[in-house]
């Protein structure tokens, strides 16, 4: 029996904070609220001063599980931070008795994490129905049926280390690579206890991954996106069947036959292939959402913080106008740094288009910071 599991997460999610002064104290949140997630000790937890890549910090959290704080900007203006968990960490992750789907779906909803990429694995250490020999042999005479886009595979690696077979690429959304796992862990010097190991590893990225995600939650919860109604377990049971019917989809083995490369749907499955995936059914991923309003998400951050902020200032100054007189000038002081960026006045654009607004460039911000000065000057604002 095929082993399914999750070998690779990565996860982004908005680094909500425009306030330098409080970043250390977020960074504590940040690290309170994964402690209660992955059941950390605080002595667990260590800041890196390498690796850091784009962000400005980055702490190791248990074995292959990292968390970077405040990286690149998004198109929604925030800070951008990243939970990587790699093979290592997913085993911690079921180490510490942590039920994935209540891990997942916390990330979904309590960060409003979205996943970059997910890699699922199906091992199968037996070798006892269908051999990788075989499955190369098919891929090469053309009996398979696959959705990418381009159906033919590479091939890499070597006899020593091992051969993989490969659909897809890092560029596109998702890939199947088929490898000889003994022989790569053979090779990087590591122990393998078992006479036979083959992976078969299906990786998505971006936009598709975030929705196999939702798709796994799903399944946890005993529910797939079946071309026809069926009874589905709940939980690692979902999970199994999810993930072997998401393999038949991207890679279903024909019985030899004569049909043409167009036509391998025509003919039937490989019986022992079926048998490799358990009698499985085909999964389909959902679908795309339709684009969300960017805009109305930062506009509820902003209602959320400014009264807070403006109350503070007056409850210090107990001044109007001063009041008025600072958020004038940052007023002023915010278009000069947008015009200054590009990226800024890119991201000024995608709420305007939100808002079916016109579109701004350099020329057009400069009059507007004219016309609201002259503006107040016509109101007689005292200062």
């Amino acid at each position: 029996m095929l082993e399914k599991k999750h070998d690779y997460l990565s996860f982004t999610f908005d680094y909500e904070s425009f306030d330098t002064q409080l970043e250390l104290e977020m960074n504590n949140n940040y690290l309170e609220y994964f402690k209660d997630l992955l059941k950390l000790s605080d002595e667990e937890i260590t800041p890196a001063s390498y690796g850091k890549g784009r962000f400005e910090y980055l702490y190791h959290l248990c074995p292959g599980i990292d968390l970077k704080l405040k990286g690149p900007i998004n198109g929604e203006g925030y800070n951008t931070c990243q939970l990587e968990i790699k093979g290592e960490g997913c085993r911690e992750i079921e180490r510490r008795g942590i039920d994935w789907r209540m891990f997942l779906l916390r990330l979904k909803t309590e960060l409003r994490a979205k996943c970059s990429r997910c890699d699922l694995a199906l091992d199968d250490k037996e070798g006892n129905i269908i051999k990788f020999n075989e499955v190369k042999e098919k891929l090469d005479k053309h009996q398979f049926v696959t959705n990418f886009k381009n159906k033919d595979y590479e091939i890499h690696g070597s006899k020593k280390k091992g051969y993989s077979l490969q659909f897809g690429s890092r560029e596109s959304t998702q890939m199947l690579v088929i490898y000889d796992k003994k022989k790569e862990r053979l090779y990087k010097g590591e122990d393998c206890p078992y006479d036979y190991w083959v992976r078969y590893e299906m990786r998505f990225f971006h936009e598709k991954a975030d929705r196999v995600i939702d798709d796994i939650i799903n399944a946890y919860n005993g529910k797939i996106n079946y071309p026809e109604k069926k009874e589905v377990e709940k939980g690692d049971a979902g999970f199994s069947d999810y993930t072997i019917g998401l393999l038949y989809q991207l890679l279903d083995i024909k019985e030899d036959n004569n049909y043409s490369d167009e036509n391998q749907y025509k003919a039937e499955t490989l019986p022992k292939w079926k048998e490799f995936l358990e009698d499985a059914l085909k999964v389909s991923i959902s679908k795309p959402e339709p684009r969300k309003n960017i805009w109305l998400k930062y506009e509820n951050y902003i209602l959320q913080t400014l009264p807070m902020y403006l109350l503070t200032k007056y409850i210090e100054s107990k001044d109007y106008y001063q009041l008025a007189k600072e958020n004038f000038k940052s007023l002023l002081d915010g278009i000069d740094k947008i015009i200054g960026d590009k990226a800024k006045i890119n991201q000024l654009n995608s709420y305007l288009i939100d808002k079916k607004l016109e579109l701004v460039d350099k020329p057009k911000l400069l009059d507007l910071k004219e016309e609201i000065i002259e503006r107040y000057k016509q109101e007689e604002v005292p200062f």
